[in-house]
């Protein structure tokens, strides 16, 4: 398909070459002489001296290969470059000026280099040229190769027009060559043929004098052909001629590049057909690997885009659908240990709700038994004060028990909250510490405190005053006679949180003990006596209360001690 079209491309260059090159071409070269035959008008109506006019017309003739100059009616010369300023010369700096050397009979290129010291006996004209009658370079005369006569005024453009006043004097110029400048002749030569051409064709004459703007395309005695451009102003004729040699050659030279290019390319079109197809079909062979892996579920590695045509987007595409898919199975084997998860939690929790509802019982059922029995020996006229006493004392503790848990699930209650503000820590541990001190002080317990003067925190006073309270009471019901409980109030190192710790010596906990200790009913004797009291659900309030906090807490166990800790957020502001 390449192929055809490039194909298509030459055979239409060709087809627009022979068919429509040569005119537009010749037309362009209208454009370029009219052009020039404006330019040369406007610089003739500027009334600028004459040394300008024709350095603007050599300017002219450089730029454009355009001859251009003035005539009469009878297409007789009237402004045009003398034909001395083509010939080849050089600059000389004498004194303060300058002057350019005429050549015409020197060997110019073999004789004068740049930087020769000149002396030279000739006549200068108005625009400073010397015509040379003797030239000595360092000092040494330098021989023509032939001689002409300046006084001869004719047609052949190999020899110098120029007409030597009669009152003019011989000038000796001395001087270093500054400058060289090479023979050109190819505005003269266009004027020559041209001039030639009207002598012997009237009807050219015709034509131009006939017509206000012309554009005519003569062909010459030595069969080359001229483009000519006609316009009149001012009485006279302005003449722009340009050679269409070129064209000939220009077309001979296209008709050859293209057969050379016609040839290049279908050798190229083949080559790079078979890399192209090697270059298509190597990605989509790596495509292809890449999808038989991700059909494997075998994610590792990209596809490597190396471009950003379809073929690229496809890979993009490749890679994105890879990702995609990988991602999707790692959610999906995520979600699968989650649900497993979950199905475990969910197992785990009605293993302790069945545990709850066995502890529950039990905890009911020995108090309600108690009470039930005392009944019982009421009926049978059995008046005792010990049979009031436990009935009360177990009435109290189902009310503990039933208050401990409303309140437990209140604070698992999605619509609970805290009323949290600024308390001082020190203070609601001192309020805590004068209630239990005459349990203390029953047991003889050392107890050391070592706090700050205040600890300004953030959270719920009563609720922590409840954590406090449980846990001092739990400290000084397990710690043994006479024994000692430490407890430490602080600032953490980077300031943002206080530490409470509570540390009582003569315990020893298991592991299992540790594992369980937050866990409802649960109480650290191996049996389910009632040598210290509770209903067991002290600590697992605690727990509830400062994950409420957002607390850092947990408990310690080493060798014969045993230490609660929690942490609250300072409140800087006061």
């Amino acid at each position: 398909m390449n192929l055809i079209i490039l194909v298509s491309i030459v055979i239409s260059q060709l087809v627009f070459q022979y068919f429509y090159f040569e005119k537009y071409y010749v037309n362009k070269r209208a454009e370029v002489l009219k052009g020039s035959s404006n330019e040369f008008s406007s610089l003739i109506s500027s009334n600028k001296p004459m040394e300008e006019i024709y350095q603007n017309i050599e300017n002219i003739n450089k730029k454009n290969n355009v001859a251009v100059s003035l005539r009469d009616n009878s297409l007789n010369d009237i402004i045009s470059i003398p034909n001395y300023r083509g010939s080849a010369l050089i600059e000389i700096k004498s004194g303060n000026k300058r002057y350019k050397i005429i050549l015409q009979g020197y060997p110019e290129e073999l004789l004068f280099n740049q930087g020769d010291d000149i002396k030279v006996t000739g006549n200068i004209n108005e625009f400073g040229y010397v015509y040379p009658i003797k030239i000595y370079k360092n000092g040494e005369i330098v021989e023509r190769e032939y001689n002409i006569n300046p006084n001869k005024n004719i047609k052949d453009s190999s020899v110098i027009q120029w007409k030597i006043d009669k009152d003019s004097q011989v000038t000796t110029l001395e001087g270093e060559i500054i400058s060289k400048e090479l023979e050109d002749k190819s505005y003269f030569k266009n004027n020559l043929e041209f001039n030639n051409k009207i002598l012997n064709d009237k009807s050219v004459i015709r034509s131009i004098t006939d017509n206000y703007e012309n554009t005519l395309k003569i062909l010459l005695d030595s069969k080359e052909e001229i483009l000519v451009y006609t316009k009149k102003y001012n009485g006279g004729i302005i003449v722009a001629i340009t050679p269409l040699a070129q064209l000939k050659e220009v077309l001979g030279v296209i008709n050859d590049y293209y057969i050379f290019v016609f040839i290049v390319i279908i050798a190229l079109v083949g080559i790079i057909s078979f890399k192209y197809s090697k270059f298509i079909s190597k990605p989509l062979i790596s495509m292809s690997k890449k999808a038989r892996n991700i059909s494997n579920c075998n994610f590792e590695g990209e596809y490597k885009v190396t471009s950003e045509d379809e073929i690229g987007l496809l890979g993009e595409s490749l890679n994105l659908i890879s990702k995609n898919l990988e991602r999707t199975l790692k959610e999906l084997k995520e979600a699968n240990i989650k649900l497993t998860r979950d199905m475990n939690n969910q197992k785990l929790q009605e293993e302790k709700r069945k545990e709850l509802i066995a502890n529950i019982s039990h905890e009911l059922k020995t108090p309600i038994t108690i009470i039930q029995g005392n009944i019982n020996g009421l009926k049978n006229g059995i008046y005792t004060e010990k049979i009031y006493n436990d009935i009360q004392e177990e009435t109290i503790r189902l009310n503990e028990l039933v208050m401990e848990m409303l309140q437990i699930s209140k604070l698992e209650s999605p619509n609970f909250r805290l009323k949290e503000e600024p308390f001082d820590l020190c203070g609601a541990f001192y309020s805590v510490n004068d209630k239990l001190r005459n349990l203390i002080k029953e047991k003889n317990l050392k107890v050391i405190i070592e706090d700050d003067e205040e600890a300004i925190v953030f959270g719920d006073e009563k609720r922590i005053k409840e954590v406090i309270s449980n846990l001092y009471t739990n400290s000084i019901k397990y710690t043994p006679q006479g024994n000692e409980i430490k407890i430490k109030i602080y600032l953490l190192e980077d300031e943002e949180k206080y530490m409470f710790d509570i540390e009582n010596f003569g315990v020893v906990l298991s592991e299992e003990e540790l594992s369980n200790i937050w866990d409802p009913f649960y109480r650290g004797e191996k049996s389910r006596n009632r040598k210290f009291g509770g209903t067991g659900l002290g600590l697992s309030i605690v727990k509830k209360i400062l994950e409420c906090h957002h607390s850092d807490f947990g408990v310690e166990r080493g060798g014969n001690k045993v230490k609660f800790y929690f942490t609250l957020n300072s409140c800087k502001e006061y």
